[in-house]
């Protein structure tokens, strides 16, 4: 991939306000290069000065815009600390010669376990709950009645591995028939392999109890639901969003949710993180909201962190990089070789 290591290195450990790096998978990374960590949320202007002089950045929330890759005289390689890289700009890195990579496997479990979370969650309204029992409302929370997920239909926007691996915990847990929706046409095959039903949009919309957002945010997925697409649903139904706050046009969402027209949603994402203390989905009570945390498990924590160093050594070692890791922009490798 490139030249052996001769000389040391700079990394930056760019994780926004997530836990701190893991310290056996920081001491492997110091072994081959000099690291700085940021732990907050930072303007771009101070994130350019950060990585000026990187040779390697791991990247959790902080963006890297164009003008920060710009300001780079040496970096080479940006990790993702997780899957999604619509916080890079890749033309830019890619123009660059900067190496894009993430680990699109590592976050599958964890992630479809949290959408089984805000499915309970919703259906047996469990903020409510839990609100109710503390402050000793006791019985009359006990006279309402919830929903099951058992038998339920279940359909799955996004097919991907976090869709699939949903799609299977819903069947196999209870029995729910799935159906799936993606834009791919590629997937259709795929879909049918794993013993799911294909559908378009408008059938998953109209047919499913619960349907769930499991696709990356792209130029196809961005508001892919809207007012319209929500006027399709039951009112009964449940939608539970583990992808990116853009592919749900909000405003349509509180008003179908305060008007009785969707039973509730469970969101683990927002379009606007953290939200304004205004943001009106946050007073309703057929909402369950979690600070986009799906992936934070102890476990996936350690296995992303030792994921990133051992990539990066690998690469200032002159080694190719293998999976977990996944490069997204190959013709980057090209640019830097010519």
């Amino acid at each position: 991939m490139r030249p052996t290591l001769t000389k040391r290195k700079k990394a930056v450990i760019a994780l926004g306000d997530l836990a701190p790096f893991d310290e056996e998978a920081k001491n492997i990374l110091n072994a081959v290069a000099e690291t700085s960590e940021i732990y907050h949320r930072i303007p771009e202007s101070d994130l350019a000065r950060e990585v000026a002089d990187a040779n390697a950045v791991i990247l959790a929330q902080p963006i890297l815009t164009r003008r920060v890759i710009e300001s780079s005289r040496s970096l080479e390689i940006v990790v993702r600390f997780g899957v999604g890289i619509d916080n890079v700009d890749l033309k830019a890195a890619t123009e660059r010669g900067i190496i894009v990579a993430n680990f699109p496997e590592m976050l599958t479990e964890p992630v479809a376990e949290h959408a089984i979370l805000l499915m309970l969650a919703v259906a047996r309204n469990l903020t409510l709950a839990d609100r109710s029992a503390r402050q000793g409302y006791w019985n009359d929370f006990a006279r309402g009645l919830r929903t099951e997920l058992w038998k339920k239909k279940l359909g799955i926007i996004g097919f991907g591995r976090i869709g699939a691996s949903i799609a299977a915990k819903g069947r196999l847990a209870f029995d729910m028939a799935v159906l799936v929706y993606d834009h791919c046409n590629r997937c259709h095959e795929r879909i049918m392999a794993a013993g799911f039903t294909p559908s378009s949009l408008e059938e998953l919309l109209r047919q499913s109890d619960v349907v769930c957002l499991a696709t990356p945010l792209t130029e196809e997925s961005l508001g892919v639901i809207g007012k319209g697409e929500l006027k399709m649903m039951k009112k009964t139904a449940i939608l539970i969003n583990i992808s990116r706050g853009r592919v749900v046009n909000e405003t349509a969402l509180y008003e179908a949710l305060k008007n009785g027209e969707l039973a509730g949603a469970g969101l683990d994402v927002l379009a606007t993180e953290p939200p304004k203390t205004d943001d009106p989905l946050l007073s309703l009570d057929n909402v369950v909201l979690t600070p986009h945390c799906s992936a934070h498990t102890r476990e996936m924590f350690k296995r992303l962190s030792l994921g990133c160093a051992e990539t990066i050594v690998r690469y200032f070692h002159g080694e190719e990089l293998r999976p977990p890791a996944s490069i997204v922009n190959p013709e980057a490798i090209k640019k830097r070789a010519a």
